[in-house]
């Protein structure tokens, strides 16, 4: 199986789309091996009862959803530390999806993480209101030029349906160390009427909540000197 094929059943037109990139370089035979073999039992596909995973969504009273998880080290480390909770990450980027795979592959088989790889706004229509506890979107593409940032994803299109899909005081948790995105997100944020600030100090959002795992990209950011804004917004 080629890589770019992996998710081919996915590609359908929508109103909201993330415009994420799917590929950007070759990948080894062995993780080629693994799309091939490893991500099909633990994927979501559209168009089937509860995306042909019933017994997940029923087993747990918690739902959880990482948007763009990169090479998943965040999404990893949350599913380890709370085997009780249910995991659903969403990446389109196959050499990402590849990554968390090859992670997954040297330990025990986990029960509580799902993947959909593929454009997250393709599955969260389809979703049932009031799905999640938490959603989680961690450095996403900021669109730097201004011609498009009408791509961001805290946009208040795509606000609607997180705020459809959290369950009330659930949390919707995103950072970022591009200092535009994060001016125009927190506008956003605190313009939609169903979404509330958590923030009381500085600190709030300087400092990394507790249990954070740091990604790859977060400490790239902090090398370069980047500052980090990390956000909660809770729905009401």
């Amino acid at each position: 199986m080629r890589a770019q094929d992996c998710g081919v059943y996915y590609r359908t037109r929508i109103a909201h789309r993330s415009f994420a990139r799917r590929s950007a370089r070759g990948l080894s035979a062995r993780r080629v091996r693994l799309l091939a073999t490893a991500l099909q039992p633990i994927t979501l596909v559209p168009n089937e009862s509860y995306f042909g995973h019933p017994k997940f969504f029923k087993h747990f009273s918690e739902l959880r959803l990482e948007i763009g998880f990169g090479a998943g080290e965040h999404l990893l480390a949350q599913a380890l530390a709370a085997p009780h909770i249910g995991f659903i990450g969403c990446e389109p980027y196959m050499n990402g999806v590849a990554s968390l795979l090859a992670k997954m592959y040297t330990m025990s088989k986990l029960d509580n993480l799902l993947i959909f790889p593929s454009d997250a706004l393709l599955l969260l229509d389809k979703l049932s209101a009031e799905s999640f506890k938490v959603i989680y979107l961690l450095f996403p593409d900021p669109w730097h030029k201004r011609r498009h940032r009408r791509r961001r994803l805290l946009r208040s299109g795509v606000l609607d349906i997180f705020a459809r899909l959290l369950c009330k005081e659930g949390l919707l948790r995103w950072a970022s160390d591009e200092p535009s995105f994060v001016a125009s997100s927190l506008a956003s944020c605190c313009a939609h009427p169903c979404f509330r600030w958590s923030a009381n100090s500085p600190a709030d959002w300087q400092l990394a909540p507790s249990g954070w795992c740091e990604t790859r990209y977060e400490r790239k950011a902090r090398e370069q000197g980047r500052e980090v804004c990390y956000a909660d917004f809770l729905r009401y």
